[in-house]
């Protein structure tokens, strides 16, 4: 079966049901949510390290990973099919 609203970034979201009360409990059932119709704010910012030693005149950066900044919103197209 093929799965609709897969954005180009391949990026997929679900959630977790069942499992028992206990917080932080892993879910017995993930279920996939597709038509996604929205995915915005990601931009991705290179980290910056400080790499200078300390006979350096001037401070020495280099990069870093990438990191998507936390959350974004998502919308998602929810119907009962």
């Amino acid at each position: 079966m093929a799965q609709a609203g897969v954005s180009t970034n391949g990026i997929t979201f679900s959630y977790g049901i069942g499992g028992n009360s206990k917080e932080g409990a892993k879910p017995t059932e993930m279920t996939l949510l597709d038509r996604i119709n929205t995915i915005g704010g990601i931009s991705i910012t290179d980290e910056v390290i400080d790499a200078s030693a300390l006979e350096d005149l001037l401070t020495r950066n280099i990069k870093g990973r990438g990191d998507t900044g936390g959350s974004f919103p998502v919308t998602v197209n929810i119907t009962d099919d």
